[in-house]
């Protein structure tokens, strides 16, 4: 699948590599909305090859061991249902770096979730990013880059990601389904511009109750019920402890959208532009700044570090405070 928001990043790691010039580490936001769990995989494979070209091979003996997902080179580092990741886990992944190539190329090691390394996984890490071995990419990918330690930061290559634009989504849209898209379908245009794969999948269908793209959808659903709260049209919701996460993230992009409109962001940049309106009233008639609403997101951050690295802290009651503070805000 084409993915041509994507490219430009593709055609500079290729230039890197080809040229010598590429780094040993580099960070990469997690959105699979927009095809960087695909992106990541394939520059995996490329980097694994023996005869890369613009791609990988898919040929070579390192290409074929890849495939069945047993690269003895390739390294990988997650969160275990979303518990920290600990300096345990990191020194084994340091130790197993340090070996030689079994198949005489790179070896490349994979941490996602990177946001949820404890401080002390994040400094065991770094002694990796200050003297790497040879013929090794490290490769780290977080949903919010931004709660990563700055020293681990500093030593990464970072890349982002622009959302494509609306017009460019619709594009792509009709091109993948071989058909425009109807008058009910437009609204899911607006709300979900940002998150084509979320999209794609929705309107075929395919959106299976556990993958990413149903947590995005679900995520934007929720969005809504927050502003009708926030706005006094509804009620607050009641949360389900497994559905913490859930609630949570909605509450970070809900604070997003509020950041877009007190910023006066154009309409085609919101993510729910029929309530922009409604949404400027309140953020004048609770005289809400910038500040507070960056305070407001940097808690949502502090409630994911925390209810992920310490058990038995209530979430559902964390969320509950941080809606109480809304509405009296």
């Amino acid at each position: 699948m084409s993915l041509p928001w994507l490219r430009p990043l593709w055609q500079q790691l290729n230039t890197d590599l080809h040229s010598g010039r590429l780094s040993h580490a580099h960070c990469f936001p997690w959105q699979p909305e927009l095809g960087l769990d695909r992106f990541i995989q394939t520059w995996i494979e490329m980097l694994l090859c023996l005869q890369p070209s613009q791609r990988a091979c898919g040929q070579c003996k390192s290409c074929l061991l890849g495939k069945a997902k047993t690269h003895p080179d390739f390294y990988e580092l997650s969160s275990d249902d979303g518990k920290a990741i600990g300096i345990d886990a990191v020194r084994s992944l340091t130790m197993s770096l340090q070996q030689t190539a079994n198949q005489a190329g790179r070896k490349v090691a994979w941490i996602r979730d990177a946001e949820l390394l404890t401080v002390a996984a994040a400094n065991a890490l770094l002694k990796t990013l200050e003297e790497p071995t040879a013929e090794t990419i490290l490769i780290v990918s977080a949903s919010r880059p931004r709660l990563l330690l700055p020293t681990l930061l500093s030593r990464m290559q970072k890349h982002t990601v622009s959302s494509p634009a609306r017009a460019e989504v619709e594009v792509w849209l009709q091109q993948q389904l071989g058909r425009t898209l109807t008058a009910d379908e437009q609204p899911w245009l607006q709300r979900l511009e940002h998150a084509p794969l979320t999209l794609l999948a929705k309107l075929r269908g395919e959106v299976d109750s556990q993958s990413p793209a149903a947590f995005e959808a679900d995520a934007h659903a929720a969005v809504e019920q927050l502003i009708q709260a926030f706005c006094g049209a509804g009620i607050w919701p009641t949360v389900d402890k497994n559905k913490v996460r859930l609630w949570l993230t909605a509450s970070e992009y809900f604070i997003q959208e509020l950041v877009r409109i007190y910023l006066q962001l154009p309409q085609v940049q919101l993510h729910h532009p029929d309530q922009q309106s409604e949404l400027r009233r309140q953020l004048q008639m609770r005289h809400l700044n910038q500040q507070q609403l960056n305070d407001w997101l940097q808690t949502c951050y502090a409630i994911r570090r925390w209810t992920t690295e310490q058990s038995g802290l209530n979430g559902v009651l964390l969320l509950q405070d941080l809606w109480a503070e809304w509405q009296i805000g």
